[in-house]
């Protein structure tokens, strides 16, 4: 019989995770209440509860899932699965890789719903592959044995912290938070790249371009619970392909799940699909973002497509199989993705550069290719099909033709043709060339005159309209531009292969901030109806869309402007750029306004904190040798989940453990530090704690005239306030939307603000002077409060406003004033300031503007 390795898969059961949950008292508020009561109030939507998708979600009975019951607690997770290097993203030689499968409690709320402590992880998938196709099955399967008992009789726990005598906990799961392929292979659609690649509608890859949403079909879940069934009822790998190409639907264990519908719970994440593809796609394939090119230079080829599952399915056969020469023979864009697929690799570089990326990560060599079918005048099919040139094609018999139609072409064909086609084109050499070479063709073996492709024919873009020159351009605005600390920064010589391949917040960063400050200040003033205006109108389209949908409040006119602006984008697009295809990302992004009605604010479901969550264990120490190093992994992380925990309240400790206790945390939350700004909140509502935390031997007396201003304040804001002390805490920070907001004294990136002089007010641009805490007496109660000190730039007059070209799109850049601080200061509660404010210095001339101007970019996540 066949060997096979035996690999251990690490996991830990729900029971285990909602047992040590229970047992915390630092949770014991969010886990027994309900959470769509806890969050009503509030006209707009701030959290994932707020919108209907889990609002709305139905028990068994019909009734609301987590209305509360007696003596039973009732809570819904989100699942995400993610692969990482457990040697580093920077390691050279094969890919290797180690999955992860986590869940998040979403009762909790976003102010601790993410941190690592409260995480579930269950389980390590063991390396040094990733799971194939259904393979998935076989590690979810346990999994939903455990989810189906929490759904249908929970778990009972004969003692929490809250409750002595026990409580009944039911579990469901809402939202699968992956990237695409991660999210197909986990719910049991077709990759991304098949005929069906949409999870949400029924287009087919020859209507990707067709934006007319209206005449969409949505998919169904009963559809798809029938065509799955069929799937798993079938008996052999090629019927299960035909019902796969078919219907785009496989078998998932997650369908055991009766209440869980994979077209609305599969979730599209913002982080990959709009930073990682869309901004990516738009900048490096349809611009051409490269420095060793002029602006404007014109290449040979035609755009490049997203690569086709077939096509993918061909390169990965290649390099795993295959030859440095048969590499060569792939397109540039399957390169580019073969080299994506592989965590650390870049994607810069032409077809050879891509080639000599990817020459590491072939397999063993001698490891047996799928069995081949031998030809009569020696080779076999899988070689014919990959290295044939244009004589040696029509030089083979019409046997071998056949041969090689029947294994490699036929199984592949979107349509299934009938027998009695088969039959015919069988009998004609002719006929069976023309079907491989087009075949072939449509791979990017050969080229349009039937010749084999080398390296120096692979795709390029039409157009380089991000060369040499811009480039310059936006590297000086990058070097110019101040950003608070917590911001993430833009490699800063984009477009130079060195730089690797960006981040998520790389792009975001780059695509939001970079980009249009350069963009506008050269396009700006390009004549009315010129490439430049259209490209650049085109452009800010995609930017407001993706500022829109990564807001951390909503409500249905944003949603709307979303679609408007994503729609305006794909269609000037399509206009801009004859012949380029869409790719399904761009398709979902049409769909995400809807999965925002009904799953609200991206924070609650994107891929930034797992993966963080993949750092963290990435990070870990080990032997390096596969077999140990997961089990390594997971007790490391297990355990610091647990002094986590312990080492929250310091009052169980000596004295002499609590500086142990404190360097504990605060390595430990510096590991979390990149990515807090972008995925965790402060929190109910992401404003501020005002409670007092201070004494009375740290209050200092208040300046006159700012006691003045003071209780001029208060006598508009609270005239049940007669007399408010003339005493305050002074602070040099103090925190909101999860960023520290300083005074220019303690740090001048993060004290540039925009704020309002009053809540109906236009905002303005200021540098924040003082801070303080103050607390009065109003109606009995002690009321305390935070204001700041704040000095605003000076205001260009009107006759100078219409010339600033950034105003027109002012949702994303911001605009000009004066580069002048006013004698004029402001004091107002810290709640009226909007955000940190990206400032960049601006040349007198700029649109006729004869002043020194300062452009200020709001950075709001509100």
């Amino acid at each position: 019989m066949p060997q096979c390795d035996v690999r251990e898969y690490l996991s830990q059961s729900p029971d285990e995770y909602l047992a040590r949950l229970f047992s915390r008292p630092d949770l014991k508020d969010y886990l027994y209440r309900d959470p769509v009561e806890s969050c009503a109030g509030s006209s707009d939507v701030w959290d994932i509860w707020q919108a209907p998708a889990l609002r709305d979600f139905k028990f068994m009975d019909g009734s609301r899932f987590t209305k509360p019951l007696h003596n039973e607690s009732r809570l819904i997770f989100s699942l995400n699965m993610d692969g990482f290097n457990p040697h580093g993203n920077q390691a050279a030689g094969k890919q290797v890789s180690v999955g992860a499968i986590y869940m998040v409690c979403l009762n909790l709320p976003p102010a601790i719903r993410h941190n690592p402590e409260n995480t579930y992880l269950v389980g390590l998938i063991p390396g040094p592959k990733s799971p194939s196709k259904d393979e998935i099955n076989h590690l979810l399967r346990p999994l939903m044995d455990d989810f189906l008992i929490l759904w249908r009789s929970g778990l009972y726990l004969s003692r929490t912290h809250l409750r002595p005598n026990g409580i009944r906990v039911r579990c469901a799961i809402g939202p699968l938070i992956c990237d695409l392929p991660a999210a197909r292979q986990m719910s049991g659609f077709a990759n991304y790249t098949s005929n069906y690649f949409c999870s949400v509608c029924t287009q087919q890859l020859a209507q990707i371009n067709d934006l007319d949403v209206s005449t969409w079909t949505r998919r169904t879940f009963e559809d798809h619970r029938k065509h799955a069934e069929l799937w798993r009822e079938a008996t052999t790998q090629s019927a299960r392909e035909r019902l796969t190409r078919t219907h785009g639907v496989k078998w998932s264990e997650m369908l055991r799940l009766p209440y869980w519908d994979p077209s609305r719970f599969t979730v599209v994440d913002s982080m990959h699909a709009f930073y990682l593809r869309i901004f990516r796609y738009h900048i490096r394939d349809i611009w051409g973002m490269d420095v060793n090119f002029d602006d404007e230079e014109i290449i040979h080829e035609p755009f490049s497509t997203q690569p086709t599952e077939p096509e993918m399915k061909q390169g990965n056969y290649v390099l795993r199989y295959g030859s440095i020469s048969m590499l060569k023979t792939l397109r540039h864009s399957i390169l580019r993705e073969l080299c994506w697929e592989r965590d650390g690799l870049t994607t810069e570089g032409d077809a050879s550069e891509l080639v000599a990326h990817l020459k590491d990560y072939f397999l063993v060599p001698g490891l047996p290719a799928p069995p081949a079918l031998a030809l009569s005048q020696g080779g076999d099919t899988n070689f014919y099909f990959l290295n044939a040139g244009k004589q040696m094609m029509a030089e083979l018999q019409i046997e071998d033709l056949r041969l090689i139609f029947k294994a490699l072409v036929l199984p592949v064909m979107s349509t299934q043709p009938s027998a009695k086609d088969v039959a015919k084109w069988s009998a004609s050499a002719d006929q069976l060339r023309k079907l491989i070479q087009a075949e072939r063709r449509r791979h990017g073996i050969i080229n349009m005159r039937g010749d084999l492709r080398s390296a120096e024919d692979a795709n390029k873009p039409t157009g380089i309209m991000l060369g040499r020159d811009t480039l310059e351009e936006v590297r000086r605005d990058i070097a110019q531009l101040n950003l608070p600390s917590w911001h993430p920064t833009s490699p800063p010589c984009p477009g130079e292969q060195t730089w690797g391949k960006f981040t998520a917040a790389q792009w975001r960063t780059f695509c939001v901030v970079n980009l249009p400050v350069t963009l506008i200040r050269l396009w700006g003033d390009a004549p009315r109806g010129s490439v430049q205006e259209l490209r650049l109108n085109n452009f800010i389209h995609l930017v407001t869309a993706v500022k829109i949908a990564s807001m951390y409040s909503l409500d249905e006119d944003r949603i709307k402007k979303y679609e408007y602006h994503m729609h305006a984008y794909l269609t000037s697009l399509l206009q801009l750029y004859p012949g380029l295809q869409l790719t399904p990302y761009q398709h979902l992004s049409l769909h995400f306004g809807d999965q925002l009605r009904n799953f609200g604010p991206v924070h609650a479901w994107r891929c930034f904190v797992y993966e963080r969550y993949n750092h963290l264990l990435q990070s870990v120490p080990t032997n390096q040798r596969f077999g140990d190093l997961e089990r390594t992994i997971f007790k490391k992380f297990w355990g610091a989940q647990y002094i986590r925990v312990l080492y929250k309240d310091q009052s169980f400790f000596p004295q002499d453990l609590v500086p142990l206790v404190e360097q504990f945390n605060q390595r430990f939350d510096k590991d979390l530090q990149p990515s807090v700004a972008l995925t965790l909140l402060d929190d109910e509502y992401y404003q501020m704690d005002d409670s007092a935390s201070w004494n009375e031997s740290q209050m200092t007396e208040l300046l006159p005239h700012y006691h003045d201003a003071l209780k001029t304040w208060i006598e508009s804001a609270d005239p049940d306030c007669a007399d408010p002390p003339s005493r305050a805490f002074f602070r040099k920070t103090v925190r909101r939307f999860s960023v520290d907001f300083k005074t220019y004294d303690t740090s001048a990136k993060d004290s540039h603000v925009s704020f309002q002089i009053d809540p109906d007010g236009e905002w303005q641009a200021g540098v924040i002077h003082q801070l303080f805490s103050h607390t009065r007496t109003s109606k009995g109660s002690n009321v305390t409060q935070t204001f700041a000190v704040v000095a605003a730039y000076k205001e260009l007059p009107a006759q100078l406003k219409e010339r600033d070209r950034y105003l027109s799109h002012s949702i994303v850049t911001g605009r000009l004033f004066y580069n002048d601080i006013g004698l004029d200061k402001y004091l107002i509660p810290v709640t009226y300031i909007n955000c940190h404010i990206a400032t960049k210095p601006l040349k007198p001339s700029y649109f006729g503007i004869h002043d020194e101007c300062l452009l200020a970019i709001p950075l709001s996540k509100v």
